[in-house]
């Protein structure tokens, strides 16, 4: 069996539905918070197998690239977005090795055990408590593995967390002083000249207009 139809047989055994070519859905999931996974070949001959879980609030996610396009510095006026930006690697959280991936020549009865296991031991596990807003905020205001503020844009990620404050009913001082906690892990994404606090009061501001 190609490689591609064992890993399907398995997400769709696990609960995912298709969205694409090589991304799924957790079919749990509700629009606060859609589960997503990914995978992908890469290397010489397509040899190494990587995946990648994470979330999607589309409004938050609409917002999130909305500020860092208008605030974020020209780098990021016509920058392309994957379909969900909050994405962390499944292979590092299963254990996969060399560099968080499967490597092939592999039997399919083991590439199938080895994702399988993954989602039951690792993932599901993981992410259960993430199923509303309340939990998708507290997640992402989280920097431990595999949730690191390193493997994803910080400017986004602190976007979607001023939208998501707002629903939790932050006021403007609240959400300023949270937002301000992550101004080392905003830096790194931002162009330079724009400064993390400027970032900050713009998209709070963005934040309050109405929708």
């Amino acid at each position: 069996m190609a490689r591609e139809a064992v890993i399907n047989s398995v997400l769709s055994e696990q609960g995912y539905s298709r969205v694409s070519s090589m991304l799924f859905r957790l079919t749990n999931s509700n629009d606060d918070v859609e589960h997503l996974f990914s995978y992908s070949f890469w290397g010489a001959d397509r040899a190494a197998l990587r995946c990648d879980f994470g979330f999607l609030n589309n409004k938050a996610e609409d917002f999130a690239i909305r500020c860092v396009r208008l605030y974020g510095g020209p780098v990021y006026r016509h920058s392309k977005w994957s379909y969900y930006t909050m994405s962390f690697s499944f292979g590092k959280l299963a254990g996969w090795d060399p560099r968080s991936s499967l490597w092939f020549p592999m039997s399919d009865d083991v590439l199938a055990e080895r994702v399988r296991t993954g989602l039951q031991t690792k993932l599901f596990p993981l992410i259960k408590n993430a199923s509303d807003l309340k939990g998708l905020f507290c997640l992402l205001c989280t920097d431990v593995e595999p949730f690191r503020w390193l493997y994803v844009n910080g400017a986004i990620r602190v976007a979607q967390i001023c939208w998501l404050a707002k629903k939790m009913h932050l006021d403007d001082k609240q959400m300023y002083e949270l937002i301000s906690s992550y101004k080392a892990e905003l830096g790194a994404s931002l162009v330079r000249g724009i400064e993390p606090q400027e970032y900050i009061t713009n998209i709070i501001a963005e934040v309050e207009k109405p929708d």
